[in-house]
């Protein structure tokens, strides 16, 4: 299972100029509890294995990690995603593709969230 599997592909961003007043309005507005705003950020590719970010995350402390490929942001991988999916994997089963309906309904209501805000 690599990252791009379970990213959410779409994101929300800021720019560094942009005021703290204006970020956390429109984190409420979209209900989403970060934003990708600094440019020096740690990144993975979307091909990365799965396990692989997870102990990244670990290490550095980190619950958002962007997905970066060719220098383009394609989503963004959250500490979250990365539970949910070791917590449906069965003892023992490393490679199983997973695809709950929650998990779907989650991925669908955040894109939603996404495009809705792309629109205003």
């Amino acid at each position: 299972m690599q990252v791009r599997d379970v990213m959410t592909e779409a994101t929300i961003t800021e720019t560094p100029t942009d005021k703290l007043r204006t970020a956390a309005e429109r984190m409420w507005r979209e209900q989403t509890g970060s934003l990708l705003i600094t440019i020096d950020v740690y990144t993975v590719p979307p091909d990365m294995p799965l396990h692989v970010a997870a102990r990244e995350m670990a290490a550095r402390w980190i619950r958002h990690l962007p997905v970066v490929e060719n220098g383009q942001l394609l989503g963004v991988i959250s500490m979250r995603d990365v539970t949910g999916v070791f917590g449906a994997l069965g003892a023992g089963d490393s490679e199983i593709d997973i695809e709950h309906e929650f998990d779907q309904l989650v991925r669908k209501r955040r894109l939603a969230r996404i495009e809705r805000a792309d629109q205003a």
